[in-house]
């Protein structure tokens, strides 16, 4: 089995020197393949929908070289145009399956550019329209492209796996609507005027979930990953769920804890010790634990510990080690366990 691992794509505009810790799904994606002895490869993924068009990436360049990514790894950008075309005929294939549908429903709507912004139905919409900026809203009838919601639990896991469920998973997943709008105004991203909604963009949300089977597709893969913080999975896991009946190759998550990445590099002595990119890789590979390190003293404390002496190049070896007499097979799956197992116990000193 073939598999690549990626990030669910990150928002490129929001990348800048002071957040590293937007990168830490790319260094979770790059260690685990790198640790696997699958022959897993890894891709970074970016979303390009909230770019304007004089808008530099000089700040992600910036960003992904000061906080450890080594040069020289591979880039996907939601931008590109056969994917575009790609998701086009992805939409088609599913409207005539019946998995997504085009119809008159009653929507808030942007009183400046008259977009859709959310069902009427949820009594929910956002501050301001995505395409326009406006605030103010007005309520209406009008073609949008939605995604029916039925049989969730039981069909999702069909079309997506999910590795480290936050707690809530279940509550989160009944809480959404029976039927979700996915047709936004946006300034670019996969335009629906082909399908009789002009001004309209798939859904970034929808967006981000396709782009993990494109890239599956493009590598002849036969399995996606993609890492996400596991707070987030609900915005963007259940969006696959329009094209379940697609042919696609299966894809899944791996949900990663938040990590306190600001105040680990507060201290310069961190960096001084392994360098950064040891620093990150040390944070990616606890990120896998399931465990909430944030808003920790004592727990960055912990980190600053396995830093400080130098147990990441235990970490490599113990988890290497681990996999390659724990695992009863190749995937995905059977590797990021492994790895979760191990890493605590490497950092600890200890064999497994």
């Amino acid at each position: 089995m073939t598999e690549i691992i990626s990030n669910v794509p990150i928002n490129i505009a929001a990348v800048n020197l002071g957040s590293p810790g937007k990168l830490m799904p790319l260094h979770v994606a790059s260690l685990v393949a790198a640790l696997s002895k699958n022959g897993l490869t890894s891709s970074v993924a970016w979303n390009t929908g909230a770019l304007k068009p004089n808008d530099s990436l000089l700040e992600k360049e910036q960003a992904t070289a000061a906080y450890g990514l080594e040069m020289g790894y591979q880039e996907d950008f939601d931008c590109n145009p056969a994917f575009k075309v790609w998701c086009k005929n992805a939409i088609e294939e599913a409207l005539s399956k019946g998995t997504l549908e085009i119809s008159s429903c009653r929507v808030i709507a942007c009183r400046g550019c008259n977009s859709p912004l959310s069902l009427d139905a949820s009594g929910v919409a956002p501050d301001v329209c995505g395409g326009c900026g406006n605030s103010e809203t007005f309520v209406t009838d009008t073609m949008v492209l939605c995604m029916p919601i039925s049989n969730w639990p039981e069909e999702l896991q069909l079309a997506a796996a999910v590795y480290n469920q936050p707690s809530n998973w279940a509550g989160q997943l009944a809480s959404l609507p029976e039927k979700m709008l996915i047709s936004k105004p946006r300034l670019n991203g996969v335009s629906l005027e082909d399908f009789g909604l002009p001004g309209l963009h798939l859904d970034p949300r929808v967006t981000n979930a396709a782009f993990i089977a494109y890239q599956a597709i493009e590598r002849n893969a036969d399995h996606g990953w993609a890492t996400l913080a596991s707070e987030h999975l609900y915005k963007v896991a259940p969006f696959i769920y329009g094209f379940r009946h697609n042919y696609w190759p299966r894809i899944g998550y791996i949900g990663i804890s938040k990590m306190p990445v600001n105040e680990v590099l507060a201290d310069p002595q961190n960096v001084a010790e392994i360098g950064m990119t040891s620093v990150m890789q040390t944070l990616a590979a606890l990120s896998l634990d399931g465990k909430t390190w944030v808003n920790n003293p004592v727990r960055v404390k912990e980190i600053t510990g396995h830093i400080q002496r130098h147990r990441i190049e235990k970490l490599f070896l113990t988890s290497i080690d681990a996999l390659s007499k724990s695992q009863s097979g190749p995937g995905f799956r059977a590797s990021v366990i492994g790895l979760a197992k191990a890493i605590p116990l490497a950092l600890k000193g200890t064999k497994p």
